[in-house]
């Protein structure tokens, strides 16, 4: 099937990178070890949490969003904004 994808993608001028891409298993067998699977004689590397568009899926039976990483983000983000807009300048009386 990848070399039948590759195959299509020159014909079309599209050139696949193989260290971008990555493979992901979802379903009951999720856990089984799967042979490896190349594009132009290259590996393509299997991972266990896959980033799609700022977020993150776990590798499982179902569909897993982890959120976790976001949340990590927000409270970064929140905890800085907060020191920059409002600072405690005001001595009250």
């Amino acid at each position: 099937m990848s070399v039948l994808c590759s195959t299509y993608g020159t014909s079309l001028y599209i050139i696949f990178n193989p260290t971008k891409c990555c493979l992901f298993k979802i379903g009951k067998d999720f856990s089984k070890t799967v042979p490896a699977l190349c594009i132009d004689d290259e590996n393509i590397v299997w991972v266990d949490t896959l980033k799609h568009l700022g977020m993150y899926f776990d590798s499982s039976k179902t569909v897993k969003v982890n959120a976790f990483p976001i949340f990590v983000q927000y409270l970064s983000f929140m905890s800085r904004s907060a020191n920059n807009i409002i600072p405690c300048r005001t001595v009250l009386k």
